[in-house]
C-alpha cells in the first residue's frame, strides 16, 4: 500500500471516529479500537467498530419530538439516532472527499454501492421497504436521503473544530497504526470538555 493510500485510509477511518464523537448525544461513542493496518484476509483497508448493541442505547436520555416518538414506536429508535448512525457510516467518505476533493475510492464505490454507502443502504433496508430494483421509487428516495446526509456530514466535518480532530486522528493512526477508544477520546473530546 502506497504512503498516499495509507494516508487516505487513515483520513477515511478518522472521519468515522470523529463523527462518532460529534454525534455522541444520539449515538454513544463506544468502540474497542480503530486500525489502519490492512486486513489481509478480507482485503479491508481499515476498521472501526461503530455501534454498540441496541440494548446499550437508552432512549430515555433523549428529548424526542412527536415525530421522533412515533419513529421510536415503529422502529425502536428516533430519526435523530438514525441520521446520526447513517452519518457516521458516511463520514469516512466525507472525510476523504474533504481531503482530496474526490469521492472515496477507499471505503466505497459509487458505481456498485459497495463499502460504507452500501452499509448505510443496508441499514435503511432493515427499517424501510426498499426493493432490489435500484430504479424503484423507494430505492431512489433512500439513495437521495443518503446523499443529503453525506453532504450534511461533509459540512459538519469541514468545521475547523472537527476537521482539526480528523487530521489529528489520521496523523496518530498513520503513526501508531492502531488507536484505542481512550486515545480517540483524548484526541476528540478532552479539550472540548475542558472548555
Amino acid at each position: 500500500m502506497s504512503e498516499q493510500t495509507q494516508h487516505m485510509v487513515a483520513v477515511h477511518e478518522a472521519g468515522h471516529v470523529v463523527a462518532r464523537f460529534a454525534f455522541r448525544e444520539w449515538a454513544p461513542p463506544e468502540f474497542s479500537y480503530v486500525t489502519n493496518v490492512p486486513d489481509s484476509e478480507s482485503g479491508s483497508a481499515g476498521h472501526v467498530s461503530l455501534f454498540p448493541p441496541r440494548s446499550r442505547l437508552d432512549p430515555s436520555v433523549f428529548d424526542f419530538l412527536n415525530d421522533d416518538e412515533l419513529n421510536m414506536e415503529l422502529s425502536g429508535f428516533s430519526q435523530r439516532e438514525l441520521e446520526a448512525k447513517l452519518s457516521i457510516l458516511l463520514a469516512g467518505e466525507a472525510a476523504t472527499f474533504i481531503e482530496s476533493g474526490d469521492r472515496d475510492d477507499v471505503g466505497t464505490g459509487r458505481e456498485n454501492w459497495s463499502g460504507d454507502f452500501e452499509s448505510a443502504m443496508d441499514y435503511l433496508e432493515r427499517i424501510f421497504s426498499v426493493s432490489d430494483d435500484v430504479e424503484s421509487p423507494g430505492n431512489q428516495a433512500a439513495y437521495h436521503y443518503l446523499e443529503s446526509l453525506f453532504w450534511r456530514t461533509v459540512l459538519l466535518l469541514r468545521q475547523p473544530m472537527w476537521w482539526e480532530k480528523v487530521s489529528a486522528v489520521a496523523n496518530s493512526l498513520s503513526e501508531k497504526r492502531t488507536l484505542s477508544f481512550e486515545e480517540c477520546h483524548g484526541i476528540c473530546l478532552d479539550d472540548l470538555l475542558e472548555r
